[in-house]
């Protein structure tokens, strides 16, 4: 389907060796609720020239949903397709004729079905990558995107673990959490609070080393809990993104 979106284009000579980059990313979400249905607006400048059947590739870590099909996009002035690829958490733009150098916008509505990570998002998050590619089978070269809102975690979960067995408690994703064993408290009987936080990766607060190529992508795992007595053992699920 479409509707109205943006588009500005000037022409520019290239040279066939140097073509499909793009810059000056953004991406914007229609819901700003962890967890939610969103629509997905990616708006980027084109700087050397994407040629027809050339993607533009964008990396939403741990983003979810979507049923694998074609997407419904919103755009005007381009003929983009689209589909998102849930094992690499990638949404995959395919341009069905040239895009010279100039601004574009594309959305993914709502409609198919995608999902906000259950953790939120980091304002400019770290792990949300754009990149272009000419052609099928050429390698691509992912930047961070410039511009993305934060979405605010879900509070804490808290549970109250039996201090003498083997108890676990989880987080909002229902993957990551703690598995405290049989003693961990030395046999207390009360009732031990614990909570299990999953936020976004804030770069102002811990930034990256400038001595690294980092690639971020996941939450921060965060555990409250008295001291226990014996080791604990840890699960943190990590983004298709963060291993593919």
């Amino acid at each position: 389907s479409s509707s109205s979106s943006s588009h500005s284009s000037s022409s520019s000579s290239s040279s066939s060796a140097t073509i499909a980059r793009i810059a000056s990313a953004s991406v914007a979400y229609s819901d700003g609720t962890a967890n939610a249905v969103t629509g997905v607006t990616v708006s980027f400048d084109v700087v050397f020239r994407l040629p027809r059947t050339g993607y533009v590739e964008v990396t939403l870590p741990d983003f979810h949903g979507g049923d694998g099909n074609e997407l419904t996009l919103t755009q005007s002035g381009t003929s983009f397709t689209g589909w998102w690829v849930l094992s690499s958490n990638v949404l995959v733009l395919q341009t069905g004729d040239d895009l010279e150098v100039g601004s574009y916008s594309v959305t993914v509505d709502a409609s198919n079905g995608l999902s906000l990570p259950v953790y939120g998002m980091a304002e400019n998050d770290p792990g949300v990558l754009i990149g272009a590619r000419p052609f099928s089978g050429w390698s691509i070269v992912n930047v961070a995107v410039d511009t993305s809102p934060a979405v605010e975690p879900p509070p804490p979960v808290v549970t109250a673990i039996d201090g003498g067995v083997e108890s676990s408690a989880s987080s909002v994703d229902g993957v990551s959490g703690v598995l405290f064993p049989a003693g961990s408290y030395a046999g207390r009987r009360a009732a031990v609070s614990v909570s299990v936080y999953l936020s976004p990766v804030n770069t102002s607060a811990t930034p990256i080393p400038d001595t690294l190529n980092a690639i971020m992508a996941g939450p921060v795992f965060e555990l409250g809990c008295p001291a226990p007595l014996t080791t604990l053992n840890v699960t943190m699920r990590v983004p298709n993104s963060g291993v593919s």
